[in-house]
């Protein structure tokens, strides 16, 4: 814009002159962070971040090891949102933020972390024969996966395709039972 002034003293003399000043957008203001997500691998999770004051922002979403660390520019990742299509198992513990810029202002979200959720690895039971009276223990090994905190459930079935019926009071990594004719061939 352009604004001139004129002014005339008590003699009747005049003075003008003009000035050309800029009005700049105002610095953006953040209105909603990004917020902690939970999803499980292979599933889809998206982080999002408004404002409520400035134009002509830019968006430019990062990711990092730590909530307080430098983080790595995520290619094409420039708009109020940021959508992992499938989380994997490397993302887990991620923390993800956005840096939102105009006219040489810059502002940062809060960073917000990610936890990926996947399975543990299982070794399964080993089948087992025994004389009637005798007791068969089964067990299982499980390792890894996201929790780490397992629970347990024992089921029995007559076939290894069939669906199970639960074993009441069965949850822990073991199970033994005794060979009776009843439970022959489960």
């Amino acid at each position: 814009y352009t604004y001139e002034i004129n002014i005339k003293d008590i003699n009747g003399n005049g003075f003008s002159g003009g000035r050309e000043f800029y009005i700049y957008d105002v610095a953006p203001v953040i209105s909603s962070q990004p917020t902690a997500k939970s999803v499980r691998e292979g599933n889809s999770v998206t982080f999002s971040t408004s404002i409520s004051q400035g134009t002509n922002v830019s968006y430019q979403w990062y990711y990092s090891t730590s909530s307080t660390g430098t983080g790595t520019a995520i290619s094409g990742a420039t708009s109020s949102s940021y959508r992992i299509s499938s989380a994997t198992k490397a993302m887990n513990g991620r923390y993800y933020y956005c840096m939102i810029t105009n006219y040489g202002n810059s502002i940062k979200t809060n960073s917000a972390k990610l936890t990926v959720y996947n399975a543990p690895t299982v070794t399964s039971p080993t089948a087992k024969t025994i004389k009637e009276g005798n007791t068969a223990t089964f067990s299982v090994t499980v390792s890894g996966g996201n929790p780490s905190s397992y629970t347990y459930q024992w089921y029995y079935a007559s076939s290894a395709s069939g669906s199970g019926t639960r074993i009441s009071g069965a949850t822990s990594r073991t199970y033994s039972v005794t060979g009776s004719k009843s439970n022959n061939g489960r």
